[in-house]
């Protein structure tokens, strides 16, 4: 006899299929399961969709969406005008044939598992993808700013709620990279979310140093110094401008091993100084001046009336200083030479 299959009892139904998906990240959109483009013409009728989209499948009170968005007319106007802006959804989602939208007596519900929203859906994947967390730099509701005043202070606080979260998640996920190269690269998707972080400039410019390139770190102290000037009008805090000038007393390119020891926090060692001579550019006179030997056509130096002043620099001969002419038309006769150092 074949073998008794055991009773696992009824089958899970399947999760339900969004019909609608909103993206709410930059420009919003709005598509039905067909690629049918269900977004409401008007503004105020799209504010209204994107606030029950937010709302994760909770119902919200029909008062709190017309004080948020009509705060500046009366009660009755309030209702007449929440009551075209729901027409107005109604319509648009069900020509996508979609018709989701569940008015409710004083409350209306948009279900959760029947609409996909971008920037949810990105803020629950973000510890395990977080390629997702660079989508969550644009702005929220890009298109939707100046609607209302009460709208836009609902509106700057899930921004700041959605790039707070993100910025959390992102912060993590550096302080667990492993690596130059790694932290350089989760030091630049804090950034992508947050430039005003001052934790992923300094992660950028100690990933950079121990890279060996001191030169990559100033320009990216350059960029926090130009970031956050134009936002928020202040210059970077004292440890990132300490890293700063930590870098630059490591030397240039030359410097590498110097960088890579400042950003680990040890004290750098000191700047060799460059080799003087004629080929090392000690010399800092134009093209003209610049000390040079006085020769004959055989080689040998030549023999001047006037002893040539010598650099003490370099050890070369430098030019006599030319004879100016005074103030009745004689040239006047140069002061004493004397060594003089490049």
């Amino acid at each position: 006899m074949p073998a008794a299959v055991p009773d696992c009892g009824p089958a899970e139904p399947p999760p339900p299929v969004p019909m609608v998906r909103l993206v709410l990240l930059g420009r919003m959109e709005a598509w039905s399961l067909a690629s049918t483009a269900v977004l409401p013409r008007g503004r105020k009728a799209r504010a209204l969709l994107a606030i029950l989209g937010l709302a994760e499948g909770r119902p919200v009170a029909r008062a709190t969406l017309a004080a948020l968005l009509w705060s500046r007319t009366g009660a009755a106007q309030q209702r007449l005008s929440l009551r075209q802006a729901l027409h107005e959804v109604q319509a648009a989602l069900a020509a996508g044939g979609a018709p989701l939208l569940q008015p409710g007596r004083g409350s209306l519900t948009l279900p959760a598992g029947q609409v996909w929203v971008d920037a949810l859906e990105a803020a629950r994947a973000a510890a395990t993808r977080p390629e997702g967390l660079e989508r969550l730099g644009a702005g929220l509701l890009a298109d939707l700013d100046g609607l209302d005043p009460a709208f836009d202070a609902w509106l700057a606080e899930r921004r700041q709620a959605l790039k707070a979260s993100a910025a959390a998640v992102a912060t993590g996920l550096l302080a667990r990279a492993v690596g130059p190269e790694a932290q350089a690269a989760a030091a630049r998707r804090l950034l992508a979310i947050d430039p005003e972080q001052e934790t992923g400039w300094r992660a950028l410019m100690r990933a950079m140093a121990a890279q060996g390139d001191a030169a990559a770190a100033l320009a990216a102290y350059r960029r926090c110094q130009d970031t956050l000037a134009a936002r928020l009008g202040a210059a970077p805090g004292p440890e990132t401008a300490a890293l700063a000038a930590a870098l630059r007393q490591s030397g240039g390119a030359s410097g590498g091993a110097a960088a890579a020891a400042t950003a680990a926090g040890e004290a750098p060692a000191p700047p060799r100084l460059a080799a003087r001579g004629r080929g090392s550019g000690c010399c800092r006179w134009p093209r003209r001046d610049r000390c040079r030997r006085r020769t004959s056509r055989s080689g040998w130096p030549r023999r001047s009336p006037r002893p040539w002043p010598a650099c003490a620099g370099c050890s070369w001969w430098t030019a006599a200083p030319r004879r100016r002419r005074g103030a009745g038309g004689r040239r006047r006769r140069p002061g004493p030479s004397g060594s003089i150092s490049c």
